[in-house]
């Protein structure tokens, strides 16, 4: 079994994070290119009148850094990590780490990502929690020395928490974590 549903007793871990503990539902995901016309979008959601608050723009747009390979990590970086435990939720489980990686959708117009929260408290910023503290964050040009990279491509659940996402998976994201590797060497560049 490459996955697994998590002990009740760890929900909250995840689901505490995100204000109304829904997971998987919201508007980045919705509202980038990616998601499916076929499917619910952001658009869909608006044109059925089923917000609350609905959104000025619909059509959502990660900027690049300058590195042409941006978009695709931090979207991906966003719904792994920001929705649930990278995060301001007073209850996430990663608050005390300082690394937000939850996009806003206000700033996704397609402007440079390179001002965004999350890349500039990932690039060349050390871990401040005693488990990884002084580690860089990402070392440009350097994925094998950067924690990010290690993290998200170790499976190894122990006490310390030696993988991230921290539950439900066992297996790494070989595609994806490839992405976050390139755009770490591009940015060396």
């Amino acid at each position: 079994m490459n996955y697994r549903v998590p002990a009740q007793e760890v929900c909250n871990d995840c689901h505490d994070g995100h204000p109304d503990s829904v997971l998987g539902f919201e508007a980045v995901s919705l509202g980038l290119a990616g998601a499916d016309p076929n499917g619910l979008t952001l658009q869909k959601l608006v044109d059925q009148g089923l917000l609350t608050h609905p959104p000025a723009r619909t059509q959502l747009a990660i900027g690049d850094d300058g590195t042409g390979k941006a978009a695709d990590v931090l979207g991906w970086l966003h719904v792994n990590c920001g929705v649930s435990c990278h995060n301001d939720g007073v209850n996430s489980e990663a608050a005390k780490t300082g690394l937000r990686m939850k996009l806003d959708p206000a700033l996704l117009d397609g402007r440079a990502s390179n001002n965004f929260q999350t890349f500039r408290q990932l690039i060349n910023t050390a871990a401040v929690t005693s488990q990884w503290n002084g580690q860089k964050r990402v070392v440009p040009g350097k994925p094998d020395s950067s924690l990010l990279y290690k993290l998200i491509t170790t499976r190894v659940r122990t006490e310390g928490n030696k993988q991230m996402p921290p539950l439900a998976t066992r297996v790494v994201d070989n595609p994806n974590t490839a992405k976050v590797r390139d755009w770490i060497v591009a940015i060396g560049r």
